[in-house]
């Protein structure tokens, strides 16, 4: 024990028999098998594209999908090849960066909206690191689902998957997760 000039005694707090070991395979591995037997099958058979300029940033992302059971990734850097993706195949849910350039998320998930496309519906959920009052009212306006403040834990990710995949307004407070 050490004393403090303030009169504060500080004890070392005892480690933990067991640390979590991380399996490789993204966040939330660590617990992932815990949680895979009562996750959803449905998350397991989502297809999920994953868009963001920052290939680290969208591996990472890739990564914790991966951590809580997705499978069936597809990674976009630009809204190029997001239009390029959505129009040769279904998606059950996106994951869009802020970031997102040269059409701005909003714009792109506009765009989406209005289409006739199989993804017009498709649940779209978007992140970034310092969101802007006005880019959520855009992307509330455009149709964006739910919208994550980066960092951002698996669990979560999760947890904001599942709601935008059933449709569910009430789950996880509405619009607005920052």
């Amino acid at each position: 024990m050490r004393s403090l000039a303030i009169g504060l005694t500080l004890r070392a707090a005892p480690l933990p028999r067991e640390l979590p070991v991380a399996s490789g395979r993204g966040l939330g591995a660590e617990t992932e098998a815990s949680r895979t037997k009562d996750m959803p099958k449905r998350l397991k058979a989502s297809r999920v594209l994953v868009a963001d300029p920052s290939y680290p940033r969208a591996a990472l992302i890739a990564s914790a999908l991966r951590g809580i059971g997705v499978r069936n990734i597809a990674l976009a850097g630009s809204s190029d090849e997001i239009d390029s993706l959505l129009s040769d195949r279904h998606f059950d849910a996106a994951v869009v960066s802020f970031d997102i350039r040269p059409k701005p998320v909003a714009e792109l998930v506009s765009a989406l909206r209005r289409g006739r496309s199989a993804n017009a519906h498709l649940p779209v959920l978007a992140v970034g690191g310092r969101i802007t009052f006005q880019e959520l009212n855009l992307a509330n306006l455009a149709g964006v689902n739910r919208v994550l403040e980066m960092p951002i834990s698996g669990d979560i990710l999760r947890d904001r998957l599942l709601a935008i995949l059933r449709n569910d307004p009430s789950e996880s407070g509405g619009f607005q997760e920052i």
